[in-house]
């Protein structure tokens, strides 16, 4: 998540706009002399190479030159330096753009009235929900192989001779999970979802059925290393990407 934007002026040091997206405790004109310090330090000390990202507790800032302007960004610490760079050069580029200064803002003339620069604020927040969207996008998408791996190891369970009784061909374990009688899931369906209820539940539903089989049917280990277990070496790469190894081996193995 992020949690504040800060663009200051290389020469003076001086902040032109700032924008939080969660509460801080710490005012932001001292938020922002800090991190300004904290890249002349660099810069002096490190042949004018300046910060590229720093850690702080909970978090990330990433640092960004651009047309005599420094541009800071905090989020979380767990965010990706690399995207959070990639934002950042989006709102630099959109900043410049939208104020023409491709010639640098050393070369601009203003009254130093900082004020006019938040108008930049709704173009920020169409990029920031652009970015939201394509997250959760993303994260769908995630959730759609979780889900087909689900899937496919409840078609794998049907093979076994015991559990033709239970119609699991012909169950559909998302529908199953939550209790909806909707015939697809779509990405913006799956996006509406909490992934670790989505987790939770899936593994739910087909712990259920392993039970029942584990205790009707004959030489039960012998049938998974037959029919489950060739899936699993199969698909093992994207069950590792999808974080369902443990679960996996607690499943089927403990």
């Amino acid at each position: 998540m992020l949690h504040s934007i800060h663009i200051i002026e290389k020469k003076s040091g001086r902040s032109i706009f700032s924008k939080k997206f969660r509460e801080l405790k710490i005012d932001s004109a001292l938020l922002s002399g800090f991190l300004t310090a904290m890249n002349s330090f660099a810069m002096s000390e490190l042949s004018d190479k300046g910060v590229e990202n720093i850690d702080m507790k909970n978090i990330r800032w990433v640092y960004l030159d651009n047309k005599d302007l420094l541009f800071i960004l905090g989020a979380d610490k767990t965010e990706d330096a690399e995207m959070l760079k990639n934002q950042l050069k989006v709102m630099s580029d959109s900043f410049i753009e939208f104020f023409y200064l491709e010639d640098g803002f050393s070369n601009i003339k203003w009254d130093g009235n900082i004020s006019l620069f938040q108008d930049f604020k709704p173009v920020l927040e169409e990029n920031i929900k652009n970015w939201e969207e394509a997250k959760k996008v993303k994260n769908a998408a995630q959730l759609m192989d979780l889900l087909d791996i689900y899937q496919k190891l409840f078609e794998k369970l049907a093979l076994f001779p015991e559990a033709k009784p239970l119609n699991l061909e012909d169950i559909d374990i998302m529908q199953m999970a939550f209790e909806d009688s909707s015939k697809s899931w779509n990405v913006k369906k799956l996006a509406s979802l909490d992934e670790k209820d989505l987790r939770q539940k899936l593994k739910e539903v087909i712990s259920k059925f392993i039970i029942i089989l584990q205790k009707t049917a004959e030489n039960y280990a012998e049938k998974v290393k037959k029919f489950v277990f060739p899936y699993i070496r199969q698909d093992w790469q994207r069950i590792k990407e999808s974080n369902m190894d443990e679960d996996i081996i607690n499943l089927f193995l403990v």
